[in-house]
């Protein structure tokens, strides 16, 4: 009878916490501040029942919220921390690296990706995940403009991938890097791995640089982000080429 009660008593509350959550989901796109109460409400069911998987996911699902409308303070720090130990504890330091380059941390993310990395070479884990933590790794040390650590991270993934838009940002590097000669070779090495749009980008690109040519440098730019966007990472790294490599520009426009 006492078995009977709490059992249904069990079925409600879990309810009562998948309920809240679908309340909270609703919430976030609204951007609403009370998203994130909802989550930490249905984790606190959640983790009263043993639920522990949902009761971890439902806090990922608060930071998440947390960090999307920048509310952080020492209360909310707790439930940030809380999801810290977690990913410790469990050893997913790829998450943990996600989450502190979330938060805008510099050191952090780099050691807990390279964490990562050894963690899933020595285990043979799914070489898609560890393409993605690699790739992850690079743009960090890009943001930061380590081109060379950044490149050589490139490299690594594009030697077992094929991944025209990586080989692109591994030969950027490389030009990034003051060595032209390089990034020449490294081109006639993938040619015949680009696709037609990143092929024509790099080819214009390496003329403009061994022709002291800025405006074919430019017009290339412009011309493969009317095809495909470029993103803000890969606009800073063209950026920063054409006004590092071509001497007297310091032109703050790429496109």
């Amino acid at each position: 009878m006492v078995f009977d009660i709490f059992k249904k008593l069990f079925i409600n509350e879990i309810d009562i916490a998948n309920n809240t959550v679908i309340e909270a989901n609703k919430l976030v796109y609204q951007q609403d501040i009370n998203a994130y109460k909802k989550y930490i409400e249905a984790s606190e069911l959640y983790k009263k029942y043993n639920e522990i998987g949902e009761y971890y996911n439902t806090i990922k699902l608060a930071v998440n919220q947390l960090i999307k409308l920048k509310l952080l303070n020492s209360e909310t720090i707790n439930t940030i921390n809380i999801l810290i130990d977690y990913y410790i504890t469990e050893g997913k330091f790829d998450k943990l690296g996600e989450l502190y380059k979330k938060l805008g941390d510099i050191e952090n993310p780099i050691f807990y990706y390279k964490e990562a990395i050894k963690s899933y070479e020595l285990t043979n884990h799914s070489k898609y995940i560890l393409k993605n933590i690699k790739e992850q790794l690079a743009d960090i040390y890009l943001i930061n403009k380590n081109y060379f650590e950044a490149y050589n991270l490139y490299d690594q993934i594009i030697e077992s991938n094929i991944d025209s838009r990586i080989i692109v940002k591994c030969i950027l590097c490389i030009i990034a890097n003051d060595d032209v000669v390089h990034a020449n070779i490294k081109y006639q090495e993938k040619i015949d791995l680009l696709n037609v749009y990143e092929k024509k980008l790099l080819e214009n690109i390496l003329k403009s640089l061994n022709d002291n040519d800025i405006e074919l440098y430019s017009e290339s730019c412009y011309e493969y982000n009317n095809i495909r966007e470029l993103n803000n990472l890969l606009v800073e790294l063209l950026l920063d080429i054409k006004n590092t490599i071509f001497i007297d520009c310091n032109d703050e426009n790429i496109l």
